[in-house]
């Protein structure tokens, strides 16, 4: 399995970075079945440049769709443009353990998805309905029924 960090590219980039990662992981997995996929994905978008939630949201749908096994790692040192007329998406990642977005803030104003076999989800400067969070991480919903 493989690690992958993409760094240092403009987030208007990174989407079409994830796509040919996606294409290629495709291919190692159809000669090599024993490969097993992408089991790291790291992002961290460099500081300074105008950024809006479409370019966010574009580049979570692209994390999904190539869906770590292990992590998936989303680091924003800065805030999305205020002024961005759509929300931003976090869609499921069917296949990840562990997700962990490091942002200055960030209001994530839908979820799509869910995420099935998560286990850990460290979220830092998000704001984000957390009981919609958690009721589709049916791993994390059993593990509160069995605090209660």
């Amino acid at each position: 399995m493989a690690r992958f960090s993409i760094q240092q590219i403009e987030i208007e980039s990174v989407p079409t970075a994830i796509c040919a990662l996606g294409l290629v992981l495709r291919v190692l997995v159809a000669q090599r079945p024993a490969f097993g996929g992408l089991r790291v994905l790291e992002v961290c978008v460099p500081d300074g440049e105008d950024m809006y939630a479409d370019d966010v949201s574009e580049v979570l749908y692209a994390a999904s769709e190539v869906s770590p096994v292990e992590k998936f790692r989303f680091i924003l040192p800065w805030n999305v443009d205020p002024k961005s007329d759509s929300p931003v998406v976090l869609p499921g990642f069917d296949r990840t353990i562990s997700i962990e977005l490091d942002v200055s803030y960030l209001v994530v104003e839908q979820l799509a998805g869910s995420f099935p076999v998560l286990e850990r989800l460290m979220l830092k400067g998000f704001s984000v309905d957390i009981e919609d969070l958690v009721s589709r991480c049916p791993l994390s919903a059993r593990a509160q029924d069995h605090l209660s």
